[in-house]
């Protein structure tokens, strides 16, 4: 029984191809805010709005139609293609221009917060500049991604990995998750991570300077809680539901941050675990999001590592939750053998054990 107790341990079960779903994202998007300065916003008829639910950075622009007045947003970047994130009433329609050409109409359908609204790709490498001009309907901004290439300056910009991203190392049982097309908001492209499992975990290797992870919340019944941990320095445990919310099944809330940390510039190891999963509670991840610094680089840092930062087990982190207890039974073992080896040898020495078969 000892020694079983001293060589139990859990481990993680890879699981870095979940079933069912999109084909793997590999490279990294930059993500900005539409209310940060990299956006410029000309005219007075767009307004910043604060979001609790749903949002990135918890913010908004708000453009709704002045024939007069228009407002022009603008947005600068490096690479080969942007994507815009948001909401849009019915009609929703705004004209665009890129480096400058000549304007072209985009019709919008109706969009909830955190949909994809308009994408071009496929550009030249290098800079370039998106003008738009809303002209109908009501156009709300969130932040837009841009695809950087390998000319792009990292160093300074936040660089965002979907969840699909093929650096996530998922560990255990991962499937992928859409949420019902009734409840109102979406994750970034549609899809999640989602485990119901105690134990499973994520690592994530990255070169920067902060990262920040973020899921969506679902207000079912049950405990949730998560540790977090960069370098296997100062594990921080986030009780996210403890059983006292108020159940609202269809209630969900997306883009939700739920851990960052400012960390040295350099190279460094987060790792997830789920410590507790009750009820019809789940966990989501959604995306993670880091901060580029001057040796950051678009591919995977994950083959650079090895040497630094050998694979991790899940007893590594779950199991440094339980050395004391493991460490007191081993300990007990110990002194029960002793004990058992002293009153063998005390027996002997009275002649109360049975003599020797020869």
């Amino acid at each position: 029984m000892c020694a079983l107790l001293a060589l139990s341990s859990f481990a993680f079960t890879p699981s870095n191809s979940a079933l069912g779903g999109p084909n793997p994202i590999m490279t990294p998007s930059i993500v900005v805010d539409a209310s940060s300065s990299n956006v410029s916003i000309t005219g007075t008829h767009c307004d910043f709005l604060n979001s609790t639910g749903s949002t990135f950075a918890a913010t908004l622009v708000f453009c709704p139609i002045n024939a007069t007045s228009p407002s022009t947003i603008s947005y600068t970047f490096n690479g080969t293609g942007v994507d815009i994130f948001g909401s849009a009433s019915s009609n929703t329609s705004f004209n665009y221009t890129l480096d400058g050409s000549s304007g072209q109409q985009v019709a919008v359908n109706a969009a909830q917060a955190g949909s994809s609204l308009w994408s071009i790709a496929d550009l030249p490498e290098g800079n370039h500049t998106l003008a738009l001009i809303p002209t109908s309907g009501n156009l709300t901004l969130d932040y837009f991604l841009s695809t950087p290439s390998n000319d792009t300056i990292l160093d300074g910009v936040d660089l965002l990995y979907d969840d699909t991203d093929e650096s996530m190392e998922y560990h255990g049982t991962w499937p992928f998750f859409v949420p019902p097309s009734t409840v109102v908001g979406t994750p970034l492209n549609t899809t999640l991570h989602e485990t119901r499992t105690k134990g499973d975990g994520i690592f994530f290797r990255f070169v920067g300077s902060h990262i920040a992870i973020y899921g969506a919340l679902n207000q079912k019944a049950g405990n949730l809680s998560t540790m977090f941990d960069v370098d296997r320095e100062e594990p921080q445990t986030l009780q996210i539901f403890d059983g006292t919310q108020e159940v609202k099944e269809d209630q969900w809330e997306f883009n939700h941050l739920l851990f960052e940390q400012d960390v040295d510039p350099g190279e460094h190891v987060l790792t997830l675990v789920v410590e507790e999963v009750t009820g019809d509670q789940a966990f989501y991840l959604d995306y993670i999001v880091t901060r580029g610094i001057n040796i950051t680089m678009l591919e995977s840092p994950q083959s650079d590592f090895s040497q630094k930062f050998p694979e991790p087990t899940a007893s590594s982190y779950i199991g440094i939750m339980m050395v004391g207890a493991m460490a007191l039974a081993i300990i007990a073992c110990l002194i029960k053998s002793k004990l058992t080896s002293r009153q063998i040898q005390r027996r002997a020495g009275k002649g109360l054990l049975p003599p020797m078969k020869v």
